[in-house]
């Protein structure tokens, strides 16, 4: 099994390899996923996170080691980005900006700088309303999952990413 990590803002999600099908998810900076299939511009990932699977361009995927996989997940605790918006530094030294709910604590593994990033240590109800009102304005976009464009299913599933809780991303 080969497996893969998020290193964009997001990475489109697709139904298909055609690249005009509907985008059904991103793969947000941080994601860790297998990769189930490989084909000459698209390869088949499934998301460790929530288990959905879909098609992303080759170009947009970055292969981690069988090691670094198991390094990632044996962290309990993943570190989720609480903040709108904040900047990673790559090995370039150029600036990525890093959304909202994105999973941070994998930055050294990417060779990628970062300030520190103030997690809560308990989850209250009233932080699920406060990381909900961060998504107020954001436009609907069919498949999206960060402020700059969302739906409902990807609202929920980012909302309590947020606060610690795993939920899938459609209620199928």
């Amino acid at each position: 099994m080969q497996y893969g990590l998020g290193h964009l803002s997001a990475i489109p999600v697709r139904e298909s390899t055609d690249p005009s099908s509907k985008m059904i998810s991103q793969v947000l900076y941080g994601d860790v996923y297998k990769i189930k299939e490989e084909r000459k511009y698209y390869s088949k990932i499934q998301l460790v996170f929530d288990g959905f699977e879909g098609w992303v361009d080759n170009h947009q995927v970055t292969k981690i080691s069988t090691k670094q996989f198991n390094d990632i997940e044996s962290i309990h605790r993943p570190i989720y980005n609480p903040d709108f918006l904040c900047y990673v530094t790559t090995q370039k030294r150029e600036l990525l900006p890093i959304v909202i709910g994105s999973r941070i604590d994998v930055c050294p593994l990417l060779d990628h700088q970062i300030e520190k990033v103030l997690q809560p240590e308990v989850y209250s109800k009233s932080h699920l309303v406060d990381s909900a009102l961060l998504y107020l304005n954001s436009p609907f976009l069919d498949g999206g999952r960060t402020p700059l464009g969302i739906d409902s299913s990807g609202f929920t599933q980012m909302v309590y990413r947020i606060n610690g809780i795993v939920l899938k991303r459609t209620t199928q």
